[in-house]
């Protein structure tokens, strides 16, 4: 009797009914869909189709990067917004560090129109490309073009058991002369303007209408 009792009285749940994560951009409820996936700038929940995710190298350059770049999910409207024109400025300076003419402490007569007062500094950098890179990024960001009396060096440590080397570099960001830096440039950009031959003369077309050529 006691047996029929217990099995009779009705069996409390304890399952919690929790509601379904929907996408804030396509509405849906998706598999791939988890509380811990939002957007990094707008906090919204999506899907794993409806987020841009960005890797953490990224801008890894940036002596200085901000809160909303620290992220690795962006919604749509938000990437569009605010994380894509930052890639694109990044990417032109990255364009631009390559440029940067670099000169090294043996380098006695420098063009130099001005320079910094500091020294923008690189330590425990495991490629000496990469530190060289590194600094001629920090004076583009300072609106230079060179770097001078430039100071690298290497030291190993052992990192996990296995000898490794790092790179240490110094150097003065500056200014020097477009004769010396940017006319090459410049000259290389320009397109060549088409050579025709009429007889023995040589005539040139641009912008600047047909020219004879010197011989």
């Amino acid at each position: 009797m006691q047996w029929e009792l217990q099995n009779s009285m009705p069996k409390i749940s304890t399952q919690t009914h929790t509601k379904p994560l929907v996408c804030s951009f396509c509405r849906q409820e998706k598999a791939s869909l988890k509380s811990n996936l939002h957007c990094g700038i707008c906090q919204n929940l999506f899907c794993k189709d409806c987020l841009q995710f960005v890797e953490d190298s990224s801008f890894s350059f940036l002596n200085s990067i901000p809160e909303f770049l620290r992220h690795n999910a962006y919604c749509v409207p938000c990437y569009d917004q605010q994380v894509l024109p930052a890639l694109q400025e990044y990417s032109k300076k990255m364009e631009q560090a390559k440029q940067v003419s670099l000169f090294f402490k043996k380098v006695t007569q420098t063009p130099v129109l001005r320079r910094s007062k500091t020294k923008v500094n690189v330590v425990n950098c495991p490629d000496r490309s990469e530190a060289l890179m590194r600094l001629a990024f920090s004076a583009v960001e300072l609106s230079f073009n060179a770097l001078i009396e430039i100071d690298l060096n290497s030291e190993k440590k052992v990192v996990h058991g296995y000898q490794s080397l790092f790179w240490n570099a110094s150097a003065y960001p500056a200014e020097i002369g477009r004769s010396k830096h940017e006319e090459k440039i410049l000259r290389a950009e320009k397109p060549q303007p088409e050579v025709f031959r009429k007889g023995k003369k040589e005539w040139a077309g641009g912008e600047e209408g047909l020219r004879r050529l010197p011989h």
